[in-house]
């Protein structure tokens, strides 16, 4: 596919990254805290591999396993509706 792409110039914007996020004054401070409990995303599949191998190693499974939902549109909004305990959405990088 590769040689269908001519990069003409590089523009050095529109970066992002997908991250995990949590309430920055919540009880959650790394990523493993969040394992187990309620995430909310509009990247439900790479969400659910990356929690499903984190929970695979924290040995959780059944009711115990990190719960992972689909939503659209504003998805940082999540947590402060009680939606979730985390989201994983892109962010922008400068």
């Amino acid at each position: 596919m590769d040689e269908h792409v001519t990069e003409v110039l590089r523009l050095g914007f529109g970066r992002c990254a997908l991250q995990v996020q949590v309430p920055e004054h919540g009880p959650i401070k790394k990523v493993e805290d969040l394992a187990g409990k309620r995430v909310v995303t509009s990247f439900e599949v790479l969400s659910g591999k990356y929690f499903g191998d984190m929970d695979e190693k924290l040995q959780l499974t059944g009711e115990n396993a990190t719960k992972i939902e689909y939503v659209g549109g504003s998805v940082e909004a999540a947590c402060s509706l009680g939606l979730a305990d985390g989201i994983v959405d892109l962010v922008g990088m400068s």
